[in-house]
């Protein structure tokens, strides 16, 4: 008994220092996210206002106060809409762009020089992106309407795609067993909706003292996140073995010698070879005749991406088709957050231990995704077609319990590749990390919002200067991509099965 005990103490002592780390991370998550979704409501009003005024100042200036404001009830007629619709087409668009091009070469700098000054540097346009609407507004009589699209011109400093790349990554990395890493990816997820939850609600009541105090609060999360950086782990590698029940039958995982390897020879290189070879390894990655998994599972990440672009016109969609204001929205909105909370803290996690003792890791995320598929789908067309609030309200919670496909999908793509993965037929020497390949499965929700931004403010301003269900073309457009996002996990889960067999 004796003998055991140190053994015992080792494993408890293991699992506290894995703890520790995981808990930073979502403490930062929680403040970098919070700060996000302060930000939307009082961007719109903003916005809307100065619009607004303009519109008025040209047309009937009798509906401008002495102050310069106006009720917002005016504000909701289609030429001031679809204009707000244009601006935040624009903002979101510019902001994915640049965010994309440098996923690759931050996820370089993160593996040679650690993942805590990426971190840093992502503060840096988040911090602006809060800032400037609140100097836009104070300065309204000073700055053209247009120049609120400065910010996002920023995210070449990295953005949503840099950020969760790296917070996926070292979660992933903290556990070698697919129940508990789904379940920390499920609180990762959960963290996302906890600030859904709390986000639009807080904004909207600050919002009623002074339109630019949500900003304001989100810049102090934004110190306070720059602060916890400092107890995040400063690698992104993998930590544990590879297990065999997660290897993919196509690709085989490295050994830690192989790895170690090619990550000395990238060291060695000038950081512009570096970032060249990087990309000459992904594409080998992607295009391997054999990596037919890994491509379907990437362009279901971009469908899904492109499928809910239309996030952030759910308050002016709803604004607009109820005439309601945009606080009344932002809390509705927290009330369809408490369900995604339930969801990803209890439902999903408590559903995965069950069903792991039934289904093997590949196939149990793999039937999760679709069934959170199927979800998305009558959720996003109910939205479309929601003429009245109650419609509304069951199509939001139908929609949400579809929010936990991140979960599924990462899972997926980590089951893939724990310690790296290479084509069983080259047996390559080079090592493609778990970075590479969660750097891969961000960059393709990035290019499928790329795609999807610019898409839905084009659908969203044909649907305003239309009017009636015209209104939801937006969602029952991502009703289709999710549909289509069923089939390539349908023909990846066929794929596995067959692969199985003749294994």
């Amino acid at each position: 008994m004796s003998s055991s005990a140190p053994g015992m103490g080792t494993v408890r002592e293991r699992k506290g220092n894995a703890q520790r780390p995981l808990k930073a991370l979502l403490v930062l998550l929680l403040f970098v996210n919070f700060a996000q979704g302060l930000y939307t409501l009082p961007l719109n009003k903003i916005i809307e206002q100065r619009l607004c005024r303009e519109y008025y100042q040209e047309y009937d200036p009798s509906h401008v106060q002495a102050d310069g404001t106006i009720d917002e009830s005016m504000c909701k007629i289609s030429q001031i809409q679809s204009r707000l619709a244009t601006l935040q087409g624009i903002m979101e668009t510019t902001w994915t762009i640049g965010d994309f091009l440098v996923t690759i070469p931050m996820s370089f700098v993160a593996a040679r020089y650690g993942a805590k000054l990426v971190l840093y540097i992502n503060l840096i346009p988040r911090a602006c992106l809060l800032l400037w609407p609140a100097l836009f507004n104070y300065f309204d009589r000073v700055v053209p309407t247009t120049s609120i699209i400065a910010a996002p011109f920023l995210s070449v400093f990295g953005g949503a795609c840099v950020f969760e790349t790296i917070i996926y990554t070292l979660t992933a990395n903290m556990s070698d067993d697919n129940t508990q890493r789904a379940t920390h990816l499920a609180w990762i997820s959960s963290i996302s909706y906890v600030v859904n939850l709390l986000g639009p609600a807080t904004s909207a009541a600050t919002m009623k003292l002074v339109v630019w105090l949500p900003l304001g609060i989100g810049l102090l999360l934004l110190a306070s996140a720059s602060m916890t950086i400092k107890h995040i782990p400063d690698y992104v590698h993998q930590l544990h073995p590879i297990r065999g029940s997660e290897s993919n039958p196509l690709i085989p995982a490295l050994s830690t010698e192989t790895t170690q390897s090619s990550l000395k020879r990238d060291e060695d290189l000038p950081m512009h070879l570096a970032i060249l070879h990087e990309f000459h390894e992904i594409f080998k990655l992607i295009f391997h005749p054999l990596h037919i998994n890994i491509r379907l599972l990437l362009s279901s990440f971009v469908l899904t991406a492109v499928a809910g672009s239309n996030t952030y016109l759910l308050v002016q969609y709803i604004s607009l088709r109820y005439g309601w204001t945009f606080t009344a929205a932002g809390f509705l909105l927290s009330v369809k957050s408490i369900f995604n909370l339930f969801l990803l803290t209890t439902l999903v996690p408590s559903l995965m231990y069950l069903a792991s003792h039934v289904f093997r890791p590949v196939g149990l995320n793999s039937v999760a995704a679709i069934l959170s598929l199927i979800i998305s789908v009558i959720g996003a067309f109910g939205i479309g077609l929601s003429f009245a609030f109650w419609q509304l309200l069951t199509s939001l919670i139908i929609y949400a319990m579809g929010s936990a496909l991140p979960v599924f999908k990462f899972s997926l793509l980590r089951a893939s590749c724990v310690s790296g993965i290479v084509s069983s037929s080259s047996r390559s020497s080079d090592a493609h990390t778990p970075t590479q390949l969660f750097s891969l499965a961000m960059l393709s929700k990035t290019a499928g919002s790329l795609i999807g931004a610019p898409l839905m403010a084009v659908l969203w301003v044909h649907g305003i200067e239309t009017g009636g269900i015209a209104l939801g073309l937006p969602y029952f457009v991502s009703a289709g991509f999710y549909a289509l996002a069923i089939g390539l996990i349908v023909m990846m889960k066929l794929e596995e099965e067959t692969l199985t067999r003749i294994e």
